[in-house]
This record gives C-alpha cells, structure tokens and sequence, in this order.
C-alpha cells in the first residue's frame, strides 16, 4: 500500500494526519513547550532539532509505512482544526522495538482525545502488519499510563532511565492470522 503525503485517519472528533513539512510550524511550537513535551524522550526541542525530527520521520514513514501523526480537532464533517497533539510510533534509539508515542498539549487533556487518538494509532499499525508494540511512560506520570492500560497495553516492567523509573507496556496484534 502506498501512502499518499496526505494520509490521514479520520474518527469522530479528531483527524489524524501523517506528519508533513507543512506542520513544522506547529511541531516547533509543540515541542518547544515545556507544558506539552517536557517529559517526552529527549525532552523539549528547539526549532533546529525539531525540522531534524521531522526529517527522520519522514524517511521513517517512506521506510516503515507507518509513523507519526499530528492530531488536530475536526472543525467539521471533514475539515482539520487546531493543533492538539502528536502520536504515532518510532523506533526506540534503545532498539527495544517499534513504540508508541503520544503528546497532548495540555488544554486538550482530560477529554479522551489521546485514548481516542492512540485507540487509532494502534488500529492502524496493527492493520498494517505490526506482531507487537512497545510503550514507555515515567513512573510518574499517571495520566499516560492510565491511557496505555484503558487501551489494552499490557504492564512489562520497570526499568531506570537517567535516574527515573520508566514503565515498559507492550500490547500484541489482535489480529488473527492464519497460518498454513
């Protein structure tokens, strides 16, 4: 299946959309508020850092047909909103494996958007071959990790990253294949 530069997914409040340049701006922005990415890997981003990331995913989608998303609300039936957040998967740089990634600005939290936007997420990279996925998230922050468990992510273990206690989740393909 080839994916066009617009792919997008659609579900009843939220639109979905394959990261493109056109949405560094807003990324920038994003990833440079502490509020909304500091306890993402790697932390906040400068500009720089952030057309650096995007590159990276785009040649992560090209490789991989699957990636990262800008989640905006839908305005209308099928018309793109405001900028709410990001998520997606990517390689971990540890090679753990494909993981989840999702971040919502903090306006938008506590409305379901993000169940509802990794709900999707996982739907779609499970669809698109995907055995399992991986997902981290601090000891510390309950509101993810509530958000992994109420989607099925399974609890692996802890382990310690520059002195936090990280959660690993992992959730396999719902998907049955037949095998001959």
């Amino acid at each position: 299946m080839k994916q066009s530069e617009s792919f997008s997914i659609l579900t009843p409040r939220l639109t979905l959309t394959k990261v493109s340049l056109n949405d560094l701006e807003d990324l920038s922005k994003f990833k440079a508020d502490p509020q909304s990415f500091s306890h993402m890997l790697g932390g906040l981003r400068c500009f720089s850092e952030t057309q650096e990331e995007l590159e990276k995913d785009l040649l992560f989608w090209q490789e991989n047909r699957v990636g990262m998303f800008t989640i905006r609300l839908r305005a209308e039936a099928l018309d793109i909103g405001d900028f709410v957040g990001i998520v997606g998967v990517h390689q971990r740089p540890d090679w753990r494996g494909l993981a989840l990634r999702f971040a919502i600005s903090p306006s938008f939290r506590g409305k379901g958007i993000a169940t509802e936007a990794v709900l999707s997420t996982l739907d779609f990279v499970f669809q698109m071959g995907l055995p399992s996925i991986l997902a981290l998230a601090r000891e510390d922050n309950v509101a993810s990790r509530r958000i992994l468990s109420a989607v099925g992510m399974s609890a692996r273990g802890i382990f310690i990253r520059k002195g936090v206690p990280m959660w690993i989740y992992q959730m396999n393909s719902p998907l049955k294949r037949d095998i001959d």
